[in-house]
């Protein structure tokens, strides 16, 4: 399939469907949604790029609770999460305030002092989510786009630049040289599992190779 017919996460927020069943989030819900931009906010930036490959392909009813959990965020409704409105939620929700200026450093990939709904979306996953064999599989190969196995920097740029929509050039690469960075190039399927089910912190546990290539036979069958 194509990015082109693929309905970008900021298009979700404009089909009428949404706009018309726009719902209070339960304390449970938003509480879980706040712990994974928490959480997932610490990521390595190869696996926030990938939350942003995963999300931006989930389906609506998927992404009902996020897109939720945006609005009521967004108390203006512009679209756009300010570090004011993030430290507003934080706060009501008993999560330290002052998070929300890291997560904000963290998140805003054009530096644009707002966070968009695409960019929310993607550290709002759960582990459920990224974790899946399946999407880990469909998603490795949107990298490995010449199918060899394995995929190296100039392919993450051929997906960054689908992806997140900047202009290319200079800021486009030097971003994609900071997501290449965090791993050995190239990543293999083995690889890239490792590296999307290891929490931020923690050492990659070599040991689990077997592991992970059992699963990727799995998700290759």
């Amino acid at each position: 399939h194509s990015s082109r017919i693929r309905t970008s996460a900021e298009k979700l927020l404009k089909l009428p469907w949404l706009l018309l069943s726009r719902e209070r989030v339960s304390k449970s819900k938003m509480i879980r949604v706040l712990q994974n931009v928490l959480v997932n906010s610490c990521e390595s930036p190869f696996k926030k790029f990938a939350f942003r490959m995963i999300a931006e392909e989930m389906s609506p009813e998927k992404l009902e609770v996020v897109i939720n959990a945006f609005r009521m965020i967004d108390r203006n409704g512009d679209g756009t999460l300010t570090i004011e409105e993030i430290r507003s939620v934080l706060k009501k929700y008993g999560e330290e305030e002052g998070t929300a200026d890291e997560i904000f450093e963290a998140i805003d990939r054009d530096a644009s002092g707002n966070l968009n709904f695409a960019e929310f979306t993607a550290v709002s996953l759960g582990r459920h989510e990224y974790c899946n064999k399946e999407i880990l599989w469909h998603t490795f190969n949107r990298f490995d786009r010449d199918g060899n196995g394995m995929f190296d920097q100039d392919e993450i740029l051929r997906v960054a630049k689908e992806v997140d929509h900047l202009q290319e050039g200079a800021s486009l690469e030097k971003e994609v040289a900071e997501i290449a960075g965090e791993v050995e190039m190239p990543v293999d399927f083995d690889t890239f599992i490792q590296n999307m089910v290891t929490p931020a912190g923690e050492a990659i546990d070599k040991g689990k190779r077997s592991e992970e290539r059992r699963v990727g036979k799995e998700c290759r069958s």
